[in-house]
Parts: structure tokens; sequence; C-alpha cells
């Protein structure tokens, strides 16, 4: 087992940028509006609004990323790309309110791999479904409710942001599963080549 270096990274540098910036700093929030800069796309995602919201993320990131990490560190930087990318489609179409910060939206999508990785082996196939259902199910009571199940925040969840970037990792893990399929179909064929004629 290898050490999550990748991960750990991100959770350093991501709670370095709380304590030297401090909670919702003005210049890397992602703001609605001409006030916009490029940079904030990116920096809103490892910037937080409170140490209980800065303390799930960057415990979620340790979990997810890990196991991600551990199967493929190419795959965990996709992870992370395809749920930053899900949450700023989002950001950029159906967001309300006036700015958005936090790790939450994007780590949506290192959840759906993680799962899709242990799904893979035998001893944790029912444990994935039942958290795949779980996690869905958080996402439609909050969104349904308004309130955010975990942790209370100075401002309102955004369960969108949540669904926005399990929609970016879904995207990835289909298209890991058809590569995958891909390879395995391409390698039968070529064992099937060796094989004498009957």
């Amino acid at each position: 087992m290898r050490l999550p270096i990748i991960t750990i990274g991100i959770a350093i540098f991501t709670t370095a940028l709380y304590f030297i910036g401090g909670a919702m700093p003005e210049q890397l929030l992602w703001h609605q509006g001409e006030s916009l800069r490029v940079w904030q796309w990116v920096t809103a995602h490892v910037s937080h609004i409170s140490i209980e919201h800065l303390t799930w993320n960057v415990a979620a990131l340790l979990i997810l990323g890990s196991i991600v990490e551990q199967t493929s560190r190419k795959v965990l930087g996709l992870a992370a790309l395809a749920g930053v990318i899900g949450v700023n489609i989002y950001l950029a179409t159906f967001f309300s309110l006036s700015a958005y910060a936090g790790l939450s939206g994007a780590l949506n999508a290192l959840l759906i791999t993680a799962l899709y990785f242990l799904y893979q082996q035998v001893g944790y196939k029912l444990a994935s479904a039942i958290t795949l259902v779980l996690s869905l199910a958080k996402i439609i009571v909050e969104y349904s409710f308004e309130l955010s199940l975990f942790s209370k925040l100075p401002w309102p969840s955004v369960p969108q942001a949540h669904l926005a970037g399990l929609i970016g990792g879904a995207v990835l893990v289909l298209f890991l599963e058809v590569r995958k399929r891909r390879l395995l179909n391409s390698e039968l064929v070529s064992f099937n080549e060796l094989l004498p004629e009957r």
C-alpha cells in the first residue's frame, strides 16, 4: 500500500490556505457577476467558509482521495478535474447565490470514483452500492429541505453543486468502464488468436 502523497498534499495545501487566508477569502471565492476573476473558478474549490466546513471536506478528501490514489494517481487527478468542471458548469448556468466556496462539490466526483473502484472488489460490492444510494438520498434530502445534514454553515447549503460533482464523476466512471471493457475485449481477441484451430 503506497502513501497517498498527492491526496495528503492537497489536504495540507487546503488547510494551510484556510489558516493563511482565513475564512471566506474574498479574492479566492467564486463570485457572481463582473467581479469574477479567472483563477476563482479553481481557488473557490479549495477555499472554505468556516473551520467546520474545512474539517468535513479535508476528512472526506483524505478518505476518498486515498482510495482513488491507491488505484491510480492519474485517475485521482482526472476525478478532481471532473468534479471541478461539473461544479463550474453548474455555477455558470444555474447557481443563483452571490458566491461559492468549498471542496464538497468536487469531492462528490472522488466519491463516485472511489465507489467504482471499491465495487470491483468482491468484499465491497454491497457496501459500495449502499453508499451510493445513501449519498444520492442525502443530496435529495438536502435539496428538498434546504439544509445541510452534517454541518451548520454560515450560508445556505448547495446540494446542487454536490450533484454536479457527482455527475462529473459519473462521466469519468463511465469512460473508465468503457475503456476497461474495450481492453478486455481486445485482450480476449488476442488470446483467441493464439489458440490452435480445431
